[in-house]
């Protein structure tokens, strides 16, 4: 065995830029994902089976409907990375200021429509807290401007920003929210929590892009470009976000508030396996989005981020599977819990997210190299196909999760036949 070449190998990898930013963000994501846990479990605890489960369902909505937002950010990090690749720095000034003013307005409209068809939203989806669907078209509107700064900050490859504020973002909910669930608000306290959160980090997000803000009047933005890219990446990261959320959405649907409440639970920790591994794809895309435009390759990274995906999302799968009440336990806090007959559900939810994991970085790479036609088609049928499954098939739990994989199984097969054919074409 060739020792000092292995070293060498191993050096290299390790002192990677895709390496040392994923250990960074995925050590960043880590903390803040414990607070999320924690978050969540102490609010499943405080607000019951019941409650829990319309709070993850408006939770689920914001993740569904919040997807404009997530595009945008892809967008602008996409746009200013491809910039910084060539040495565009007034084009990255106009950029950041130009849709900061566009969304300040479009957010605006976006929170009036919640806000005037509150109860008719409630009453669709059985959610008895009109309230909160407010809150979602503030949580939305905020969005759109944080998601402009936090698309910049990755654009520009401020890794540790990113990561930092990322850590905030989970500290300040868990702060807020459980205080607010504490004051007696509930339902309504949990979500608000949340959107403080996303508006003190969007405050704060600004200081890192003070020298990038401009106050003219007359900034020429490449509108056209701009949703040429967005409007498929829409599409796309529509589909992506439905795949994570339509289940909840649906089972508080059809089930009762308890089961529905246990449901939303184990879908969270089955969550936990994306969570752990969705760092590195972060990091990928502005690296791939500026190597392609500067001419240089990029598949590599992409392998690299599959197979540290697979690894990770594969490991804990594995536990979720062997030792099922144990993870009930261990995220409810080794105490009693009533998510416990959720148990024989934790396995097959996690490798349900370990095939979502894959697709996401089968995603986000084409995304970065502006294939946005068969990143934005094969996540909308996907996410069609689920919502059409379950919509028919929703006698059980298991039924519901097999509609899921089937889903997401035919999304990740097609992405890798298409990157493949791509790979023997080139």
């Amino acid at each position: 065995m060739d020792f000092p070449a292995m070293k060498f190998r191993i050096t290299y990898i390790a002192r990677h830029p895709l390496a040392l930013s994923g250990f960074l963000v995925l050590g960043s994501n880590l903390f803040g994902n414990i607070f999320a846990y924690l978050f969540n479990l102490f609010s499943a605890k405080m607000l019951g089976p019941s409650e829990y489960g319309a709070f993850a369902s408006v939770m689920a909505v914001i993740g569904i409907t919040g997807v404009f937002s997530q595009s945008v950010q892809t967008t602008v990090t996409k746009f200013v990375s491809g910039y910084r690749g060539i040495g565009k720095e007034k084009e990255i000034k106009d950029l950041i200021s130009g849709l900061t003013r566009a969304f300040i307005f479009l957010g605006f409209s976006v929170f009036l429509g919640f806000f005037v068809f509150r109860n008719q939203l409630s009453d669709f989806l059985n959610i008895p807290y009109p309230v909160a669907f407010i809150l979602v078209g503030l949580m939305i509107w905020f969005s759109f401007l944080q998601t402009i700064n936090l698309g910049s900050i990755a654009g520009l490859q401020k890794f540790q920003l990113l990561a930092g504020f990322g850590f905030l973002s989970s500290f300040l909910k868990f702060a807020f929210g459980l205080s607010l669930i504490y004051l007696g608000f509930r339902v309504n306290g949990a979500v608000l929590g949340v959107v403080l959160s996303v508006l003190f980090v969007y405050v704060l997000s600004y200081l890192p892009l003070r020298s990038y803000l401009s106050f003219i009047k007359e900034i020429n933005l490449p509108w056209k470009n701009l949703f040429k890219y967005s409007l498929p990446a829409a599409f796309s990261l529509w589909g992506i976000a439905s795949l994570a959320g339509t289940d909840v959405v649906l089972v508080k649907k059809f089930f009762n508030p308890s089961e529905a409440g246990v449901y939303s639970f184990v879908a969270l920790i089955g969550r936990v396996v994306f969570f752990a591994s969705s760092s590195i794809g972060t990091i990928m895309f502005p690296l791939v989005s500026e190597r392609a435009s500067g001419g240089r390759k990029h598949s590599h990274l992409l392998y690299y981020v599959l197979f540290i995906t697979l690894i990770i999302s594969s490991a804990i799968t594995t536990f979720y599977f062997v030792f099922p009440s144990l993870t009930i336990y261990f995220f409810s806090g080794f105490s009693r819990s009533a998510y416990l007959e959720g148990s024989s559900i934790v396995g097959y939810l996690g490798f349900y997210y370990l095939l979502y994991s894959l697709a996401n970085v089968l995603i986000l790479y084409y995304l970065s190299l502006h294939r946005t036609l068969i990143s934005a088609i094969l996540p909308f049928i996907s996410a069609l196909m689920q919502l059409w499954l379950i919509s028919r098939f929703h006698a059980s739990f298991t039924q519901v999760i097999f509609s899921s994989i089937f889903s997401v199984l035919f999304l990740l097969v097609s992405l890798l036949l298409y990157f493949l054919f791509n790979e023997r074409r080139n």
